[in-house]
């Protein structure tokens, strides 16, 4: 499973039926039962029976998440099949060409063995791993669509606020444009309202995402709920989405004249 090699080593095709048994534990194990120290070297009963023989520990590697990704990780230990038989097994295959041509293969090598012994399924490791995350990208693609929903409602609610503004504030443009104001000073006028609506609904709603991360923390696996860049990102986006927003607006009260606009008043 190219598990990372910690400290020790694997095992090797000496570890068989006759030579001392041997067995490797992960990284999780050997915080818990020894707090971090070298378990290299230590004796381990491999069962709850006196009689089944006592391994000891050769390697250490790296811990996973055999559960799952969003699982915490377990103590384990590992023993050579060679010194440990058992009845059920999964084998993992490293194909060199066609996945198909592999498990042919296994079961040709295993009808040679004995035609008795069955091959129940063979089943992908990206399957598997897709499966395992199949309702985390649910729950991501679900949470996407709304985020995506809210952004292009915000959006509309920020170009209906101002353009509604500008419109409400039509004379006092024409007023500043007669008094000398330029068009780009609308435009930074206008466009600094946009920003400060912006940012009003940015910190809400960052004050209301911390609020929610410990709602989504049982979502999330690899990542924190309150991540920083993540935060920054959202946050420079919904800036920017305001701006775009306000843009249009913005161009409209560059636009405005003087005199006709006080002519309509």
């Amino acid at each position: 499973m190219d598990m990372r090699l910690v400290a020790g080593r694997y095992f090797t095709a000496e570890d068989r039926e006759g030579s001392a048994p041997v067995a490797i534990v992960n990284e999780e194990a050997a915080r818990a039962f020894w707090g971090g120290k070298s378990p290299i070297g230590r004796v381990l009963a491999t069962s709850d029976d006196p009689a089944e023989p006592r391994a000891t520990i050769v390697g250490v590697v790296a811990s996973a998440r055999h559960d799952g990704p969003n699982q915490p990780y377990k103590t384990e230990m590992f023993l050579p099949m060679g010194q440990f038989p058992t009845r059920a097994v999964n084998v993992v295959l490293i194909p060199a060409s066609g996945t198909d041509a592999a498990v042919a293969a296994l079961r040709g090598a295993l009808a040679e063995v004995d035609p008795l012994v069955p091959l129940n399924s063979a089943t992908p490791i990206s399957q598997l791993a897709g499966d395992a995350v199949a309702l985390p990208r649910l729950y991501a693609t679900l949470v996407a669509l709304f985020a995506a929903v809210a952004i292009l409602l915000a959006m509309l609610g920020v170009y209906g606020v101002m353009a509604y503004s500008v419109s409400q504030r039509r004379r006092e443009i024409g007023v500043r444009l007669a008094m000398g104001a330029s068009p780009a000073g609308i435009r930074r006028l206008v466009l600094g309202e946009g920003g400060r609506l912006a940012m009003l609904g940015v910190v809400g709603g960052l004050v209301l995402s911390l609020a929610a991360g410990r709602l989504l923390s049982s979502l999330l696996f690899g990542v924190q709920p309150y991540d920083l860049p993540t935060l920054a990102v959202v946050i420079t986006v919904l800036g920017g989405m305001a701006l775009v927003a306000s843009w249009l607006p913005a161009r409209r009260a560059m636009r405005v004249d003087p005199l006709e606009a006080m002519r309509d008043e």
